[in-house]
């Protein structure tokens, strides 16, 4: 949350340390079991906040036009608020459990940060690769979106087999 206070030479090195710590901090989790319900609702939204700040700080820094970050980081708003919208009517079971990342998603943020980078070490990101990050992340949405409904579907399925189910 930081990161818009940090000297413009260190943000190179910041986000590198930041996101090996995320690498490290998922590695482990999985290695050693250490995941939790709330592990998985707090680490996106981590996530989304150093994705956040990040891009706010480029925008404005002028390395970072904020149409272009919008589009970057549409997929996290159609998700999140895909997310929200079933958390309200159906509540956290349908949203939060058996809900996970996928290689699309995981290539959007990967192409997201590559972004912020070269926006970081050039003047200005390059159109090609936001481009392809928008287009990934339009896929990422909708398949994630997906994911969300074919989980209420099964929920709803076993609830009308097995009665409600908790």
């Amino acid at each position: 949350i930081a990161f818009p206070l940090i000297p413009p030479h260190l943000w190179s090195a910041i986000l590198t340390l930041s996101l090996l710590t995320e690498f490290f901090d998922g590695a482990l989790a999985r290695r050693f079991e250490w995941t939790s319900l709330t592990g998985k609702i707090l680490d996106p939204i981590a996530d989304r906040a150093l994705a956040l700040m990040v891009g706010v700080t480029l925008v404005l820094a002028n390395r970072l036009s904020a149409v272009d970050f919008f589009l970057i980081l549409l997929r996290d708003f159609s998700v999140t608020l895909g997310a929200i919208l079933y958390l309200i009517a159906f509540g956290p079971t349908v949203v939060f459990r058996g809900l996970y990342p996928n290689f699309l998603g995981k290539s959007t943020t990967a192409l997201q940060y590559l972004v912020f980078y070269d926006a970081i070490l050039s003047t200005s990101a390059h159109s090609p690769l936001i481009k392809v990050t928008v287009a990934l992340g339009f896929l990422a949405s909708a398949s994630y979106l997906l994911q969300l409904r074919a989980k209420h579907q099964e929920r709803a399925i076993e609830s009308y087999t097995t009665g409600p189910v908790s």
